[in-house]
């Protein structure tokens, strides 16, 4: 049997409204979809707001750009203006990348793809690890911190 799975992430890093200072960035070069909405642009390997959200306007789409390698299910989202960042990482390819963001979050959401045979399991890792962006604005001083690992188990 096959089927997806992703999980909601939803970044909301220091209470600072989604917009011109927060960059989301990929391990591959995101090529948004013909249906993409949203103040954003691909600048490189980065998606950037060209504008702070405003209260019910969205960002939204597919993204497209990435390999069957689990290297490209590496995602990072950082408020320049605060300083704060945090880095998504999965142990499978991507199948399919979906974003959404709205003023008060930022919601990159890395599916996978899962074949489970009868009777079998099927695991799966994400990490997440926080961390200060270099050359933040902020006078706040805060180190790496690594969260544990979220592990999935499917039957």
């Amino acid at each position: 049997m096959g089927t997806s799975v992703y999980n909601h992430d939803f970044y909301m890093l220091d209470g600072q409204p989604t917009g011109q200072d927060f960059d989301v960035k990929f391990a591959f070069k995101p090529q948004l979809s013909a249906t993409f909405k949203g103040p954003v642009e691909v600048n490189g390997n980065t998606l950037d707001y060209k504008r702070e959200l405003e209260k019910g306007e969205s960002a939204a789409g597919d993204i497209a750009g990435f390999s069957d390698k689990v290297v490209d299910n590496d995602i990072r989202v950082e408020d320049r203006k605060t300083g704060a960042g945090v880095r998504e990482t999965g142990d499978h390819p991507l199948s399919r990348l979906y974003f959404w963001s709205i003023r008060t979050t930022v919601c990159p959401e890395a599916y996978i793809h899962m074949h489970i045979e009868p009777k079998r399991e099927f695991k799966w890792r994400i990490a997440y690890t926080f961390y200060r962006v270099n050359g933040a604005s902020s006078g706040e001083q805060t180190g790496t911190t690594r969260v544990k690992a979220l592990r999935k188990t499917a039957r």
